[in-house]
């Protein structure tokens, strides 16, 4: 027995080290090596053991009769592709962790050998190291820390004061994470606590520069690579701008910032591109991503025409195409405004690279229903309508990562000696950069797989990611009953209504309601959980009832039903809800009943319910609410009546 598991164990062991002990031999080919703009026409490149070992004219290079040959004749080979910012969507809760391979084969299928995941997780560090062992078929991967924060916002370091900014440095950088994350509500002194602490420590800082608290000037300060052109618009104001937001980061949700697009000063684009490119040449726009996701108008019929749309979940496809239809940016924010922003962010990154610098391709998938590796190809393009050259545009999804990295000397270009990362074109990608997308085959690390093998990858892969959130939503459901609860599905066979009152449960319990995206209905009443609990229904946006009577919720717990805009009915009596509290609710407009009965409400807090227009039923009895209150409340929603049975 013992000797049967050592040859098994043996067989698996060659098996991840064959890839890496292969000769092939592209025999005819054009060579795009991105040393400098130029083509080897007619070449031979063998690759030996994942490596790059010789590459000259095809009438004069020796093809080693072990080698597999790949016919080149009219094809182009480039180096493979880099994507620096993306996620998984197995990185959320709500996707299971098994589609993670399924994930990652979809970007090499599309060209990308290389990505950096820009919120870490312990689950990425895994899959790193999982990939560089050969253990995967998967880019090379780097991966930032969890995003440090200002404001709870999931999978973060909550960061307040400077020790806790050092802190969160000091633990991503003993966890292995490959750069600092920052992103939103930082305060400046934090800041400036984390980038030093980093600096000391010898770890680089990437993410968002939000201009609220942080800013570009600070990040330029700090030399941090910045995403997205975070905070850039705001650099372009005029001094006599009565607006001083702008449209970039979290703010570009807000209407009334796109005002602002009125007081920009396009003389100052030079100039900050030129601090840019003395602070930190290497900018990532992820143009593609913000041009198509808030820029242009998308249609339902163009989003479900994209061959990577198939690969969503039916729900997660509805979800995304609902909050198109729903979000108030989309649907008051003109399209000439939204051009215009377009247009100054093109003529940032254009005048960033006519600076010297040096701008990546990062496609920010897979969020708005845009995949990884299709929306690299994206990327390239949407940096070729902002005035970038093809050869430009190449190397922003090339050279110019692994520059950043730097592994410039050991990948990014076709030269002998480099990692054999590679990509087959059918055609020239400097006449026309949308031949990325004609692919004849990809070589990962070495190993060759024609199109055809990795358009079989697709297939498979987009089955088991579509149909990945039907097993999660089962089990969870099963274990809801196991806890005595309830549950109803409707015809799609989602669960859309849970009754756990009375339930013996705890606020850990309440993660497996993380899985039913649709649900609308949930009676929680009679139950012994708390805030941490409710935290768990902060995704739940199509609820309409939620009953949380004599449960320990609190102001806390109830800011997490800010986001539930199609909300109905709520039942918070006997909660530990006061006036305060109720702020978190007055946006929720679609509210007909509300029962406070039995808390610490008062007349104060009935002015956070003045604006909902379509409240019917306000149940009141044994509140601090008075009859005069309640009154003058009526009088700003004439259609209300209180008191009825709770």
């Amino acid at each position: 027995m013992i000797t049967l598991i050592l040859k098994i164990a043996l067989a698996i062991a060659l098996a991840a080290v064959s890839a890496y002990c292969q000769t092939t031999a592209f025999v005819g080919v054009n060579v795009i090596p991105m040393d400098r703009e130029r083509v080897l026409t007619n070449q031979t490149v063998i690759v030996r053991d994942g490596v790059i070992a010789e590459i000259g004219d095809a009438k004069k290079i020796k093809i080693p009769k072990d080698a597999t040959r790949v016919d080149g004749t009219g094809k182009y080979l480039m180096p493979g592709l880099v994507d620096m910012h993306t996620h998984l969507l197995s990185d959320e809760d709500e996707f299971p962790d098994s589609i993670a391979d399924d994930e990652l084969r979809v970007m090499v299928a599309n060209g990308v050998t290389t990505v950096r995941f820009m919120i870490g997780t312990p689950e990425l560090l895994a899959l790193r190291a999982r990939s560089a062992k050969g253990e995967i078929e998967a880019p090379t991967i780097y991966v930032a820390s969890p995003h440090l924060t200002g404001r709870e916002q999931g999978n973060d370091f909550l960061v307040n004061t400077p020790e806790e900014g050092r802190e969160a440095v000091r633990r991503s950088k003993a966890a292995g994470y490959d750069f600092i994350k920052v992103t939103t509500f930082i305060k400046p002194e934090v800041y400036e606590a984390a980038v030093d602490e980093a600096a000391k420590i010898g770890i680089r800082v990437v993410g968002h520069a939000d201009s609220r608290f942080v800013g570009v000037e600070r990040a330029w300060k700090a030399k941090q690579q910045i995403e997205h052109l975070d905070g850039y618009m705001e650099m372009l104001l005029r001094d006599d701008s009565p607006i001083k937001g702008s449209v970039s980061d979290v703010y570009i949700y807000n209407p009334d910032n796109w005002k602002s697009l009125d007081y920009i000063d396009e003389n100052k684009i030079a100039d900050v591109a030129r601090k840019t490119v003395a602070s930190n040449p290497f900018v990532d726009p992820t143009q593609h991503f913000m041009k198509n996701s808030f820029g242009l108008a998308r249609s339902e019929e163009s989003t479900r025409a994209q061959p990577d749309f198939k690969f969503y979940p039916a729900k997660t496809q509805r979800q995304w195409l609902d909050f198109y239809k729903r979000n108030r940016f989309l649907n008051t924010v003109s399209l000439e405004q939204r051009a215009r922003w377009i247009a100054l962010r093109d003529k940032l990154i254009k005048s960033i690279y006519d600076a010297g610098g040096k701008i990546l391709a990062g496609s920010d998938t897979p969020e708005f229903l845009f995949l990884y590796g299709f929306s690299e190809h994206r990327e390239l393009k949407a940096l070729a309508d902002a005035g970038l050259p093809n050869y430009a545009v190449l190397a922003a999804g090339t050279r110019n990562a692994h520059e950043f990295f730097g592994t410039i000397g050991q990948s990014g270009t076709v030269e002998k000696g480099k990692r054999a990362d590679l990509v087959l074109l059918n055609a020239n990608p400097l006449e026309n950069i949308s031949a990325t997308e004609n692919r004849a085959g990809v070589m990962l690390k070495g190993k060759w797989h024609s199109q055809s093998e990795l358009n079989s990858w697709l297939d498979e892969s987009a089955a088991n990611i579509h149909g990945s959130l039907e097993a999660g939503e089962k089990n969870a459901a099963a274990e809801i009953e196991k806890l005595g609860g309830k549950v109803e599905l409707n015809a799609n066979r989602e669960v859309v209504k849970v009754d756990l009152h009375g339930a013996k449960i705890t606020d850990a319990d309440l993660k497996h309601l993380e899985k039913f995206t649709e649900l609308e209905s949930l009676d929680l009443r009679l139950t012994a959980i708390g805030d941490e609990g409710i935290a768990h229904l902060a995704g739940l946006r199509y609820l309409k009832f939620l009953n949380v009577f004599r449960t320990n919720m609190s102001d806390t717990g109830l800011a997490n039903l800010r986001g539930m805009i199609d909300l109905e009915t709520l039942l918070m009596g006997g909660t530990k809800v006061t006036d305060e509290g109720l702020k978190n609710i007055e946006r929720l407009g679609k509210l007909k009943k509300i029962s406070v009965f039995s808390t610490a409400i008062s007349d104060e807090g009935l002015k956070s319910l003045e604006k909902l227009t379509s409240l019917e039923t306000l149940l009141i009895g044994e509140s601090k609410i008075t009859e005069s209150g309640a009154k003058a409340l009526q009088t700003k929603l004439p259609k209300l009546k209180f008191n009825e049975p709770t």
